[in-house]
């Protein structure tokens, strides 16, 4: 009914723009994300274009969009050449080549380091970063003393186990710091940014940093290593593909993996602090495959049919990821329309009285959307209790970041009605004022059923 409504309300022809611009914006985020189209990919051999002309210096590499001056050379280069057509793909094969061996860095004892690289996995269930059926092969065959980019990941990930861990080793040389802090501290912040040319392991250990640090007394440096290495990821074309074109399946999700996890941290911390998103999400052009890890085939291989084989009646653990991204692409647009300031909404044409009435509607018909796509292990069904540890937390994680998004599309909403509400001095004037506000509103959706490890919660006021 309330979808029939909104529909009919829709279709008048007085409609102010700025609210039909929003109403199609927020539409768009109930499908999918659509395949990239030949004009978003036309500019994925700029670079292709510069070896051609044999431009040798190193500040032609890198990603180059549509405005760039290097388009302009790429259309000339393609018709000399004759090639109006898409770039002819290549054979994928593997590029990736070892850092110099590290000799400056100081690891945990042998028997500690697989625990600790074993604890984070177990307990790392809500962001996919790395591939662990690899990480640990690479572990066991040393590969952190010999490759620096690899002694930096390594580092990072014991430094996030360390959490974990009851081994009294974790507090050595740390006094007073987080557990694991002696082999966090040995990696330099973005100090892998300063080499030629930014590879997936410098994201990743990004990626790592911030996950350390938010659950530390400075969380608010995380904002800033978020923004630098986005922009360092958007250099290589991560968000858009892989500017090698030779790279095989394998390397190319775990490029995927990584800048969405950035993505998510730039939309959630920015949210927590009010500040807006670094990219947005429609510059992203491939949602992460949905297998995991253990489904996943010999890095070698090309065809992605060949290395992701979910089993059809195995739930995925990954599922939860394309579910938080999904949430997230309406909470960033919910914070960038109804926290915009007064000067953008003038730009925008959301000066019209009522206007976030009709704009929380529409993000409310997006969340309801969204809610229908949860898969089935990871609802709260009274009637089917969930057994997973895995899958319990990832959907009580889930259901917490559905009734935050909604509690931030509502908020500019309350606080205009107890606005003027505060300013009526009838006292039945301001309860008719904020009379449509339910406090049911935010005492969580009739599918939520309470956690089986704890009491039930008390009724929010």
């Amino acid at each position: 009914m309330a979808e029939a409504l909104l529909a009919e309300e829709t279709t008048g022809a007085n409609e102010i723009l700025g609210v039909q611009l929003a109403r199609r914006a927020i539409r768009g985020l109930k499908g999918p994300i659509a395949l990239p189209h030949y004009d978003d990919l036309a500019f994925a051999d700029i670079d292709a274009s510069f070896q051609t002309l044999r431009i040798k210096d190193k500040d032609t590499r890198g990603f180059h969009g549509k405005s760039s001056g290097a388009m302009l050379v790429k259309t000339a280069v393609d018709l000399k050449n004759g090639n109006l057509g898409p770039p002819e793909p290549m054979e994928p094969v593997s590029v990736s080549k070892p850092r110099p061996p590290a000799t400056n860095y100081t690891f945990p004892d042998e028997d500690l380091l697989f625990s600790l690289v074993s604890l984070y996995f177990e307990n790392n269930t809500f962001l996919p970063l790395l591939h662990r059926p690899s990480f640990e092969r690479a572990v066991r065959h040393r590969s952190h003393r010999a490759d620096e980019a690899m002694a930096r990941t390594v580092l990072l990930v014991c430094a996030l186990g360390a959490r974990y861990s009851t081994d009294p080793r974790v507090h050595l040389s740390s006094a007073g710091k987080a557990p694991g802090w002696q082999w966090f501290e040995q990696v330099q912040i973005c100090q892998h940014f300063r080499s030629e040319h930014t590879s997936i392991i410098d994201v990743q250990c990004s990626c790592l940093t911030i996950m350390f640090l938010d659950a530390t007394a400075n969380p608010r440096i995380c904002w800033n290593i978020v923004g630098f290495a986005l922009r360092a990821g958007q250099d290589i074309g991560l968000h858009r593909f892989n500017m090698d074109s030779r790279a095989t399946a394998f390397e190319r999700e775990l490029e995927r993996r990584a800048s969405w996890v950035l993505l998510l941290f730039d939309t959630q911390i920015g949210a927590a602090l009010g500040r807006g998103s670094t990219l947005e999400s429609h510059e992203f052009l491939h949602m992460p495959i949905i297998c995991d890890d253990e489904y996943w085939g010999s890095p070698e291989i090309t065809n992605p049919r060949g290395i992701f084989r979910q089993p059809p009646e195995k739930p995925s653990v990954v599922a939860f990821f394309n579910c938080m991204i999904h949430l997230n692409r309406i909470l960033a647009l919910s914070c960038k329309i109804m926290y915009s300031s007064d000067l953008e909404r003038l730009q925008v044409g959301l000066e019209a009285e009522g206007w976030q009435g009709k704009i929380v509607g529409e993000l409310e018909s997006a969340l309801n959307a969204w809610f229908e796509i949860i898969p089935h292990h990871l609802r709260w069904d009274p009637s089917f209790p969930i057994q997973d540890d895995t899958f319990f937390d990832q959907s009580a994680a889930l259901h917490c970041a559905y009734h935050h998004t909604r509690i931030v599309i509502h908020r500019p909403l309350i606080s205009a009605a107890e606005g003027r509400a505060s300013r009526q001095v009838s006292g039945s004037t301001t309860s008719c004022a904020i009379s449509h506000i339910s406090p049911d509103m935010y005492r969580g959706s009739a599918r939520v059923q309470p956690s089986r490890r704890d009491p039930a919660p008390p009724t929010p006021k």
